[in-house]
């Protein structure tokens, strides 16, 4: 005998069957027989002397890497994007390659036009690192860092030896470090081929301190990706000792 409730139920369950193949039909099968239309992009990289250089390419459409290639140092290279929609060009290095990423966010028009994008890529640059202060006397360290060549947006992070307690920048913002065991800065600058930049250390210690013990200042390349995630593919790193 059939009851009342396992009616009920059956009922339920073909009005939820119902509704969702009335959702697949509304919304989700136009979606797959939707058609993408592609227009053409025409993608060359070059470095700062204009010569044409072969390295890699990402194209990314609506979250998600659409095409992912590489140029040509002979000539531009033939892409495909979709049509009236909203685009991230970017390069990437190949092996033994130190490029800056070169980031070309635009809409493609609603036409099948040839579209020209030049990826400009620019070399990491070097820093020198020198320090005034005698560490385990004075409080205070006044470390100098010099540029030689482009550094995008160092990230400056800080270790130390056992006996030292602790090491702050005043007037720096930490942020999430690299790794837990360091603390790491955002210098806020964007250093140039001659330009420098200077922070302050103060640190406290315990005991004395020998020619073992140390304070390690480390620079990161502050390159992103379109993620906006800490990249670290490069470091320049300074011991400060007691000798």
């Amino acid at each position: 005998m059939v009851t009342r409730t396992t009616v009920i139920f059956i009922i339920f369950v073909l009005v939820i069957a119902g509704a969702s193949v009335w959702l697949y039909y509304k919304y989700e099968k136009p979606k797959q027989n939707e058609q993408i239309e592609l227009m053409n992009l025409s993608i060359f990289a070059k470095d700062t002397h204009g010569r044409l250089i072969k390295t890699g390419y990402r194209i990314e459409y609506d979250g998600g890497v659409f095409v992912e290639k590489e140029t040509d140092r002979d000539s531009p290279v033939r892409a495909y994007a979709p049509m009236n929609k909203t685009i991230l060009v970017y390069n990437y290095n190949l092996a033994d390659q130190e490029y800056y990423r070169d980031f070309k966010e635009l809409k493609t028009p609603v036409h099948d036009d040839v579209l020209r994008i030049s990826l400009e890529l620019l070399k990491r640059g070097d820093i020198e690192i020198i320090h005034e202060g005698e560490f385990g006397i004075q409080q205070e360290i006044l470390v100098i860092a010099d540029s030689k060549g482009r550094f995008k947006e160092p990230v400056m992070c800080l270790d130390w030896s056992d006996r030292v307690l602790y090491v702050d920048v005043p007037g720096e913002i930490q942020i999430d470090s690299i790794d837990s065991k360091i603390k790491c800065f955002d210098l806020n600058v964007d250093l140039m081929e001659g330009e420098s930049t200077n922070f302050t250390l103060k640190y406290q210690y315990f005991g004395s301190i020998s020619e073992s013990e140390f304070i390690n200042v480390s620079f990161y390349d502050s390159d992103f990706d379109s993620s906006n995630q800490l990249i670290k593919e490069y470091a320049q790193s300074y011991e400060i000792r007691n000798y």
